[in-house]
């Protein structure tokens, strides 16, 4: 009996150390499977400069930057950000002379272009660019360039801290512009039922600008496309449209544009740019888009 019984003992205390064994090894694999758990979930943090907007005279830093996610055009905006750009909107309102906004928006060659623009660079900064609009911003002052920047996806491989550049200058007289900024489309506006234009010194600067252009370039025309608000009725705005982009295509022809370069169409209130309904949103929408194309 003492035999067996010492057996017994012995097959106890070996299944107890096993036992502990085995615990001690599946709660440590427990940690492990836990931890693994955790980091596989924890979103990385994004973090790099602050958005700085400088002039001459003038400079304005944000807490923080736009974001974007890979191959996406639409940036997520902090607080810090907003209140830079209505800085920004207050410091445009106040100045005395006129002043040109350049906005940069960078892309990677990583990304898919998933917007109608050429790539996600001018998307990015055609976003900012309507959001600045939203805020009561000139159109005719904020103009957009693409970046193609393989680097702003190194440091965050699913996300861009900053993407946007932004560059101010006073508009004056032979002031040169780029291709890509002489290429994008301009508006000169009108009083109701009237033909009288409203030029801007950016405006000025412009046509002079394309006049030299087109006299390099014999194959390109300006294009002038008239629109008019929702009053009255339509076939009068299409006529309204059709006479204002005539007169303003007749005034760049006596600055030197050669009228076997320009192109007139009215298209009445079928594309309005705003809702048409205040006075202030109707007024933008009576006007004559010009383009070199």
């Amino acid at each position: 009996m003492s035999g067996k019984i010492l057996l017994v003992l012995l097959a106890f205390v070996l299944w107890l150390l096993l036992g502990w064994w085995w615990l001690g090894n599946s709660k440590c694999l427990g940690c492990e499977q836990t931890k693994l758990a955790n980091t596989a979930h924890v979103a990385p943090i994004l973090s790099g400069p602050n958005l700085t907007i400088k002039d001459s005279n003038w400079t304005v830093e944000a807490m923080g930057n736009y974001r974007f996610k890979k191959s996406e055009f639409k940036p997520v905006i902090i607080g810090g950000v907003k209140t830079a750009m209505d800085s920004l909107a207050a410091y445009i309102s106040k100045s005395d002379s006129a002043k040109m906004i350049v906005i940069k928006g960078f892309y990677s060659d990583r990304e898919q272009n998933n917007s109608n623009f050429a790539n996600l660079g001018i998307a990015r900064a055609e976003e900012v660019k309507q959001q600045m609009i939203i805020m009561g911003m000139d159109r005719n002052t904020i103009f957009t360039e693409s970046v193609l920047d393989s680097a702003i996806l190194l440091q965050h491989p699913d996300s861009i801290w900053g993407g946007i550049e932004f560059s101010l200058s006073t508009i004056r007289k032979g002031m040169e512009l780029s291709e890509e900024l002489l290429l994008q489309p301009r508006n000169v506006y009108f009083e109701t039922g009237k033909n009288r234009l409203m030029i801007t010194p950016e405006l000025e600067n412009y046509f002079e600008q394309a006049k030299q252009y087109l006299s390099k370039n014999k194959d390109k025309k300006l294009s002038f496309t008239g629109h008019t608000d929702n009053v009255g009725k339509p076939e009068d705005n299409l006529k309204l449209s059709q006479s204002r982009a005539e007169f303003v295509a007749n005034e760049i022809v006596k600055l030197g544009v050669l009228k076997s370069q320009t192109l007139v169409e009215g298209k009445g209130d079928q594309t309005p740019i705003e809702d048409n309904n205040t006075e202030d949103s109707r007024s933008k929408n009576r006007r004559v888009e010009i383009r070199i194309q």
